[in-house]
């Protein structure tokens, strides 16, 4: 059984008597813009997938194991959900592990290439990544539960729980750019922008999302290709 405990509650897996309270506050136009890619119509049966999905480790935690949903229960009521997404990232032939990316620079610039779209131009670079899965965090309060600090709470355990249960070395997450609480709550955190991009699907179509990183300090080597 994989629990996550905290103050008055714990985030725990996900059992069949969740799906209708899940499904009913996931009625919500702010969980929806961000977390589900249709309306209401398929939430039920997103939850039923999840549950499926789950039955397939028999409640094992295991660092293969690629997605934790994890009802967020508190003073014995599911207030909302967290989701952990684990990608496992694995050094092969003794070759250190590197991401590539791209950035916006002024033009002249190092290296770059145009973006002959937006006329931008872009540096591309490689960022060394520490040998260990990277876990991206996300979740959701449900609309009455909120402002009483359960998400921050929330936060912290998880962190704890990537870092000392899986041996995530990189932890990220996601949020609307117009959220401006969920940004507070994960700088206040300690996490720091590390890209910008546009919703392409979905209820939020065409807007910006933002994904924060925690461990900025694993970009210690950059290499212009």
């Amino acid at each position: 059984m994989v629990e996550i405990l905290f103050e008055k509650g714990k985030a725990r897996e996900l059992q069949e008597s969740d799906i209708s309270n899940l499904t009913e506050m996931c009625d919500d136009k702010n969980i929806l813009r961000f977390f589900f890619s249709s309306g209401t119509r398929n939430i039920e049966l997103y939850w039923h997938a999840q549950l499926s999905e789950q039955s397939r480790w028999n409640g094992r935690m295991s660092r293969d194991r690629p997605r934790y949903v994890l009802p967020i229960e508190h003073d014995e009521t599911v207030k909302g959900c967290l989701i952990l997404d684990v990608t496992a990232n694995e050094r092969k032939n003794d070759w250190p592990n590197y991401t590539v990316r791209r950035k916006i620079v002024p033009p002249g610039w190092g290296w770059v290439q145009p973006n002959h779209r937006s006329q931008c131009l872009h540096q591309i670079v490689m960022v060394k990544e520490p040998d260990g899965p990277l876990i991206e965090r996300s979740y959701f309060i449900g609309e009455k539960y909120r402002r009483n600090g359960l998400a921050s709470t929330v936060g912290r355990s998880a962190l704890t729980f990537s870092t000392k249960e899986l041996g995530a070395k990189r932890v990220i997450a996601k949020c609307l750019e117009s959220n401006e609480a969920v940004r507070t709550l994960l700088e206040k955190q300690g996490y720091q922008v590390e890209n910008k991009g546009i919703a392409g699907s979905g209820p939020s179509l065409g807007e910006r999302i933002l994904t924060y990183r925690l461990f900025p300090s694993v970009f210690d080597e950059m290499f212009v290709l």
